[in-house]
């Protein structure tokens, strides 16, 4: 199935009025080089050029695993994919400097994007969203980073999220309303990646 097929499907199912999304699929679609740079940056055009956009909804947390992740992919890029980055940043701390620079170059075009749609937020981590996110953990079997995602969504009853992330792939095996959007292929566990890859749903309902 073509991007442009996925898509068509997308907005025959009922384009959902707010979805969220994860520092996974940010990352994959900011970062030149990525993987799925080109589809992620697809599927963002075509939100974009939605008669009925979507609101766009992401956590603050966004922003420092953004960070993070940039340094870290600029650090296996320079050293080797086995790099262990603590390492090289104990020995070295002026790597956190050189690489922050393309950090904030990131954060600069993930808000370029956003003004591309006419309602999208940034949701701050308060105190429910904690509390519920240290349910989560245990009850979807996700780490505290991914709970604060899915704690962020139940908060704000949203049920569709773009993400890149095999962890929170697996949710609809928990939460049948669900849905998640993602690259078809994309997945950690699995041993290989399909080269030709498109953006799928996977949730209640779904073929």
């Amino acid at each position: 199935m073509s991007f442009q097929e996925c898509f068509k499907e997308f907005t025959d199912c009922n384009l959902p009025p707010i979805i969220y999304v994860d520092t996974s699929f940010i990352v994959e679609s900011l970062i030149k080089g990525q993987r799925h740079q080109e589809v992620a940056m697809d599927f963002i055009d075509a939100l974009a050029k939605a008669k009925d956009q979507p609101i766009v909804i992401f956590s603050e947390l966004l922003k420092s695993e953004m960070r993070c992740a940039v340094i870290s992919i600029c650090l296996r890029n320079e050293f080797g994919g086995r790099v262990k980055i603590g390492d090289r940043l104990f020995e070295n701390p002026d790597y956190i400097k050189k690489y922050y620079v393309k950090a904030e170059a990131a954060e600069v075009k993930l808000y370029e994007i956003m003004q591309r749609f006419k309602h999208w937020t940034s949701v701050p981590i308060d105190e429910k969203i904690t509390q519920r996110a240290g349910k989560i953990m245990p009850k979807y079997r996700l780490g505290s980073l991914d709970a604060i995602h899915i704690a962020t969504m139940e908060e704000w009853g949203i049920n569709d999220i773009v993400v890149f992330d095999w962890g929170i792939e697996e949710l609809p095996r928990y939460r049948a309303n669900i849905n998640i959007w993602t690259v078809n292929g994309w997945a950690r566990h699995q041993k290989r990646l399909k080269k030709r890859s498109t953006i799928v749903k996977k949730g209640k309902g779904n073929k």
